[in-house]
């Protein structure tokens, strides 16, 4: 699962969870209604953290791809100085990079 399919999940639930908490709010006084309300109360605010922390992944992820990118640059500087180029230059961190992008992390952020 990717991160756009994972955000609107996350914006879709809320508005599921209101669109119950309305249902029953009608019936106010009775205790289904006083549970309903709780659960889903308690379930919205959970979300929401969700939602938070989903977007503290995306912020983490996209900095450890820019680290990653800054250590491809020094592995190129390193193959220049060394006269290193085609198949005799080092790509392991270009490697990690490639595999990075292609992971399911990247499709977090």
């Amino acid at each position: 699962m990717d991160g756009k399919t994972l955000q609107l999940e996350l914006t879709s639930f809320p508005k599921r969870l209101k669109q119950l908490r309305d249902q029953y709010s009608d019936q106010a006084d009775s205790a289904r209604y006083v549970e309903v309300e709780d659960k889903a109360r308690r379930a919205y605010t959970q979300l929401g953290h969700a939602q938070d922390s989903l977007e503290n992944l995306a912020i983490e992820l996209a900095r450890a791809e820019k680290h990653i990118t800054a250590l491809v640059k020094s592995e190129r500087s390193f193959n220049a100085k060394r006269k290193k180029n085609g198949e005799e230059e080092l790509t392991t961190c270009h490697m990690v990079l490639r595999d990075f992008s292609a992971s399911n992390l990247s499709k977090l952020k």
